[in-house]
């Protein structure tokens, strides 16, 4: 007697799809019924699969699974028992890293949520930045290219940034790419032509970024007027997280201020 894969799904309580998953990578073969050309499972298959369940629980791959279907020797199956286990270490080791790193995005996401609209003295965080401005008629990927280097670890820390001068008449806007300053990031550049830019202390705040620059810092340089602040002519803007509206893609930036010091 044989059944079908929608009978096997409900007995053993598994999708149809992963037993059909199954069939593709030829760990079972279940025959095909020439009358309505459906595929049918005997009891061999049945048990097949509960193995197959047992093998995925305990985090081997299919691979591994294929290698104990096709003969490995009893006294040989604890070298694929030492392989998953090595191989679930290192997902632990990636995935504390992940978590710590999404840590640290939930704690900046709310930061920059509460932080939005308010204005405070704070520090902007040292970052590198290519020596030459973006120009927008250019594609991105070739400004990046040879000015600055960035790994596949570093996109995270990369940021879409703007420096507003209005100090000078009239007043000038820099884009450009900036990239957090750390032990890594800097040693990787000490052969390019990257500026490092920081400053202490700064009024700052958080806002949702607008083409308006203008418009985006006049509350940084509107509260230097209020409380007799001089600031050094120089807002910076960088960008935090991103959004997307209407599949247009928006971000958050944080705002630096830089104040004149005796």
């Amino acid at each position: 007697m044989r059944l079908t894969v929608g009978e096997i799904s409900k007995v053993l309580g598994l999708p149809s799809e992963s037993i059909r998953y199954y069939v593709r990578e030829g760990l079972i073969q279940p025959e095909k019924n020439a009358e309505n050309n459906y595929w049918e499972y005997s009891s061999e298959d049945l048990l097949l699969i509960t193995d197959i369940m047992f093998y995925r629980d305990m985090g081997l791959s299919i691979h591994s699974i294929h290698e104990i279907f096709d003969g490995l020797p009893l006294e040989e199956i604890g070298t694929v028992i030492a392989r998953t286990k090595d191989e679930i270490n290192e997902k632990l080791v990636e995935y504390t890293a992940m978590l710590q790193k999404v840590q640290s995005w939930a704690s900046f996401y709310r930061e920059e949520l509460e932080s939005i609209g308010k204005i405070t003295i704070g520090e902007m965080p040292a970052n590198y930045r290519i020596s030459r401005f973006y120009d927008q008629s250019e594609h991105m990927a070739s400004y990046l290219k040879d000015s600055i280097c960035v790994n596949k670890d570093d996109w995270e820390r990369l940021s879409i940034s703007f420096l507003y001068d209005f100090k000078e008449e009239p007043a000038k806007i820099h884009q450009y790419i900036s990239l957090e300053k750390n032990d890594r990031t800097t040693k990787r550049n000490r052969d390019y032509d990257v500026v490092e830019e920081k400053a202490c202390p700064c009024i700052m705040t958080h806002a949702i970024y607008t083409d308006d620059i203008p418009k985006l810092v006049a509350p940084l340089i509107q509260y230097a007027e209020d409380h007799g602040i001089t600031l050094t002519g120089e807002i910076y803007g960088r960008e935090r997280t991103n959004f997307y509206v209407d599949k247009k893609r928006h971000w958050v930036c944080s705002i630096y201020a830089p104040i004149v010091t005796e």
